[in-house]
């Protein structure tokens, strides 16, 4: 009977070092400093205006607006300093957990990125958002936060 549950203990044993390592010895993320969110702007109602720590400033659009679900939604971010680059966007639902959603952002022209996404339909009647702009720029990374919502 000692020797049918030897296996057993020792597969006990190693799930028990293995979920012990992995939470001590863990290297914790860096933490990103964040811009934002831009006061009294909701990307919903129009443009959200964020000033950069060197000065510049960055609007992040969405348009159309109101912001639809099940349609293609336009992501316009435009700074008006060099130095700078939006790297991507990660929308999240705030009312409701949703799939991760990643607008991957291009150059669009000097100064401006664009990138394109579609909202899924929740099942709350009004679903709040929350964009996430990660960028870089002075040798670091950035995230500007900014909410919106949609209407179903």
């Amino acid at each position: 009977m000692t020797r049918s549950l030897l296996p057993w203990v020792g597969v006990l044993l190693l799930g028990l070092a293995g979920f012990f390592g992995a939470r001590y010895l863990s290297v914790p993320e860096e933490e990103v400093p964040h811009i934002g969110p831009a006061l009294a702007c909701n990307l919903s109602d129009g443009p959200c205006r964020h000033a950069l720590p060197d000065g510049a400033m960055l609007t992040l659009t969405l348009t159309p607006r109101p912001v639809p679900l099940m349609q293609p939604v336009r992501v316009v971010v435009t700074i008006d300093r060099a130095g700078w680059r939006p790297l991507a966007g990660d929308i999240t639902g705030l009312n409701m957990r949703m799939a991760p959603n990643r607008v991957r952002l291009e150059p669009a022209g000097p100064g401006r990125w664009e990138g394109e996404t579609i909202l899924p339909v929740c099942s709350q009647r009004r679903m709040h958002w929350q964009f996430a702009l990660h960028l870089e720029g002075g040798g670091r990374s950035w995230r500007i936060l900014d909410d919106f919502h949609t209407q179903r």
